[in-house]
């Protein structure tokens, strides 16, 4: 048997990669004002394992979070939002799902996607345009960190 290229050792290693990176039974919410984006986010978490959620817009998203009964582990949102930005929503939708777990994403880069009062905390911003592989281990350890910070929602209602 052929001893296996450099090559075919790092698509294994990828591949292996990928498979510890797999969803499991995880209901993800995906908030994003770009149609386009939203859909291929949706498509990489599907394609990761997990269920997806959509809302384009903040109220949107605030009407997904009161009639969906089952759990949803994750919020996955935008910083730049119209009318709400994604800190404000994260507050208001982890006032009333405390176990929601909050992943932002920004296409803008540093401290001017992160709002001053949210500089002391563990926020953690994933950067746009991002690969498969950086969102699903991005999404992966904020499930297990358990990041966000259950305030009181903000004065700001979406």
């Amino acid at each position: 048997m052929p001893s296996p290229t450099p090559q075919s050792k790092s698509r294994f290693a990828i591949c292996s990669r990928a498979v510890d990176l797999e969803g499991g039974n995880k209901t993800i919410l995906v908030v994003d004002d770009n149609g386009a984006f939203r859909r291929f986010v949706r498509m990489l978490l599907e394609g990761g394992g997990y269920s997806v959620l959509e809302a384009q817009t903040c109220a949107e998203a605030v009407q997904v979070v009161t009639e969906y009964r089952a759990p949803i582990h994750l919020l996955l949102t935008d910083v730049m939002m119209p009318q709400v930005d994604g800190y404000q929503l994260s507050d208001y939708l982890r006032f009333h799902r405390p176990d929601m777990c909050v992943l932002y994403m920004s296409g803008y880069s540093g401290f001017s996607a992160c709002r001053p009062d949210r500089s002391k905390l563990n926020v953690q911003i994933l950067a746009k345009p991002f690969r498969k592989e950086s969102l699903l281990l991005a999404v992966k350890e904020a499930l297990s960190n358990g990041h966000g910070v259950t305030q009181e929602p903000s004065a700001v209602q979406p």
